[in-house]
């Protein structure tokens, strides 16, 4: 059956559409995946997603001639002294498991100055550098080992000046009541990005820095119902130092609440590939963001519901798209009795109409409440459906790709589109041999861009006779 598809396609009898539903080997019902354990915390920060490392391009990890005497990671962690590098990634394990819940059966809330705290103190354990210049190289080199994320280093990073100015000692963040009973004090990276919105919401646009000085200086003079401080001095402190490293403009999400929202929306599609390779489109950057990735955009915009949402649209598209699984039909029923008019649509214009209510269901969830004041674009529907796992980075990368398959000399998104109006909207591209051909799904989402910017959702060109 294969074969005699391939000789109508190359005959030119079987457009690029069919063939592409049909030799789709996911057709039919997507795979299965058994219920999965929640991620542990070296599971979660682990990076899996993007290729490379867009907070990592800013930074000087090896040093140069000019500035032999300055430290450098590599100066203080030398790369080719393998114990060093060993005890490196085994001082960050020990961090990762204390961070897991314990015989209470509660995990220590994810907090960037515990963190950095307990990084500090598994390096000194193994007599390896960890003043706190050393803790921020540590950081960079973990993240290019793979062993943490743009989407954890971010906050640690922006936190990590505050910490060095002011230090964490656990034990001054938990307080007892009368009947002894151990309570932990907020992170106080949450509490200032909740101290900072309050005053945004007060004050509007023309919100300064000093207004938020302001406020800390309120909340060490505010007193409870029984006077004592509402906040405690090394709140204050902390709050202080943290604005004046101007932590919420480096990150406008803290480590606890994005990791939380990362554990209920990485892989968390059935289709998840626990082996699957991190892709470069998870760490371009996205405009208009502050130089931020496309993965760290998201989650700067969405929470897990929403990410998932987002990533369900591109599911229907696919399941609309299916030819062995999905069949569909424009009925007309008359008032008068006479039998009603049905009218099977081609493979070209199920595709077309899949198109138009994926175009038609984005509009609708810019109108929902779950995302009031957003603007999701197909961008995000592409981005979330990569960290959800729904699709896999190597079909992506291979559509991504799919110019340099033909044609070696050019390469990049341009070209991409234009290989797409090369072959017209009317066909997907049939990908060849070895890539898979459900790759050809995610370039009928770009094709699907091109529709947008050009006639509108819902708008497309009627492709000469017929109806979608």
């Amino acid at each position: 059956m294969l074969r005699a598809l391939h000789h109508l396609f190359d005959r030119g009898l079987v457009s690029g559409l069919v063939a592409a539903l049909v030799l789709n080997p996911l057709a039919g019902p997507f795979a299965f995946a058994q219920e999965k354990a929640p991620a542990t915390f070296a599971e979660l920060v682990r990076n899996t997603k993007e290729a490379e490392s867009i907070l990592l391009k800013s930074e000087d990890l090896h040093g140069t001639p000019e500035d032999e005497g300055a430290p450098s990671a590599d100066r203080v962690f030398p790369p080719n002294d393998a114990r060093i590098q060993s005890e490196l990634l085994d001082a960050f394990a020990a961090v990762a498991k204390s961070m897991e819940p314990g015989d209470e059966g509660r995990a220590p809330e994810a907090c960037e100055p515990l963190i950095l705290s307990r990084l500090e103190n598994a390096l000194k354990d193994r007599a390896l550098p960890s003043d706190t210049d050393a803790v921020r190289f540590a950081l960079l080199l973990l993240r290019e080992k793979n062993a943490i994320d743009d989407l954890t280093l971010l906050p640690l990073l922006a936190a990590h000046p505050a910490w060095a100015k002011v230090g964490y000692d656990e034990g001054a963040w938990t307080k007892k009541d009368a009947e002894g009973r151990i309570a932990v004090l907020d992170c106080p990276t949450d509490q200032y990005l909740q101290l900072v919105g309050a005053v945004k919401a007060a004050k509007g646009r023309k919100m300064k820095r000093k207004d938020l000085r302001a406020k800390i200086d309120s909340l060490a003079k505010d007193r409870n119902d029984q006077g004592g401080a509402r906040y405690l001095a090394v709140q204050i402190e902390w709050l202080r130092a943290l604005e004046s490293a101007d932590y919420d403009g480096e990150t406008s999400f803290s480590l606890g609440p994005v990791l939380s929202q990362a554990a209920d929306s990485k892989d968390s599609s059935p289709r998840a590939d626990p082996t699957d390779k991190p892709t470069k489109v998870m760490s371009k950057k996205k405009k208009k963001t502050g130089g931020l990735s496309n993965r760290l955009a998201l989650y700067a915009k969405y929470n897990s519901l929403q990410i998932n949402l987002l990533s369900d649209e591109f599911k229907k598209f696919t399941e609309r798209m299916d030819l062995l699984t999905a069949e569909a039909s424009v009925v007309i029923k008359y008032k008068d009795g006479r039998e009603d008019e049905v009218y099977d649509l081609s493979p070209q214009e199920q595709y077309r109409m899949a198109a138009k209510m994926l175009h038609k269901e984005i509009e609708e969830l810019k109108l929902s409440g779950i995302f009031a004041g957003k603007n999701p674009t197909f961008d995000d529907v592409i981005v979330a459906s990569v960290e959800t796992g729904f699709i896999h980075a190597s079909e992506l990368d291979a559509a991504m790709g799919v110019d340099d398959v033909w044609n070696p000399k050019v390469s990049g998104w341009t070209k991409f589109v234009t290989i797409l109006k090369k072959y017209g909207s009317t066909a997907l591209v049939l990908i060849p041999t070895p890539y898979t051909f459900w790759a050809s799904l995610a370039i009928t989402l770009a094709e699907t861009l091109i529709s947008k910017k050009t006639a509108g959702p819902g708008e497309a060109d009627d492709h000469g006779i017929s109806i979608f």
